[in-house]
């Protein structure tokens, strides 16, 4: 049988495409690390915000990660309406008990490349000594594969990057296809990762 492969799709295939076929693009196999040396937190709206900080504390709580980027320098809708998505992020984990001196802000990143790209410029000047080094990039579930694929593109090659997906209610592979934000979320996600397949900055997936 022909492979077909995403890149190829149009955006109508891509909407029709079965429940467990975009569940296995989304949620496919993801390489995991028990240990990281930072985590970056990507910014969104206040409600994603909440999910993914809370996330990086299960992380940080557990031993498992000592330092955190929160990124995001737009304002965090849902929130206050002054409060940018790092400094909410940073309000949320200094709440939970995460010591300051284990939060760093990025201020600057405006969308999902740019969180990555202001994150690893700031964990090479302010954090690394060592090489190579362990990323955590937290963010809502059905964003890790499109986050994980612009890590790895824009991070140093000697950086190794994980997904952790903050596994919100809805966003979740068990239950994504039961609410409309969250169909809507993964098949727009798939569609960009199409996007990035075509501009040549991650390899193609058979469907």
């Amino acid at each position: 049988m022909e492979k077909r492969y995403l890149s190829l799709l149009t955006d109508g295939e891509i909407e029709n495409l079965p429940v467990d076929k975009k569940t296995e693009i989304i949620y496919g196999k993801r390489g995991m690390s028990r240990f990281f040396d930072v985590a970056v937190v990507l910014g969104s709206s206040y409600k994603d915000c909440v999910s993914r900080a809370g996330k990086a504390f299960e992380l940080y709580k557990e031993g498992r990660v000592k330092k955190i980027v929160v990124s995001g320098g737009v304002i965090a809708s849902g929130g206050n309406g002054v409060t940018t998505e790092c400094e909410a992020m940073r309000d949320i984990l200094l709440s939970l008990g995460v010591l300051s001196g284990d939060i760093l802000l990025e201020n600057e990143a405006e969308n999902t490349a740019e969180n990555l790209f202001y994150s690893s410029a700031l964990i090479q000047r302010e954090l690394i000594n060592l090489l190579p080094y362990k990323v955590a990039v937290v963010t809502s579930s059905p964003h890790v594969l499109r986050s994980v694929l612009l890590a790895k593109a824009i991070m140093p090659s000697y950086s190794e990057v994980y997904g952790v997906g903050s596994d919100a209610e809805g966003e979740r592979k068990q239950d994504w296809f039961t609410c409309e934000r969250g169909i809507n979320f993964v098949t727009n996600e798939i569609k960009l990762v199409k996007t990035l397949i075509e501009r040549k900055v991650a390899d193609d997936i058979v469907v």
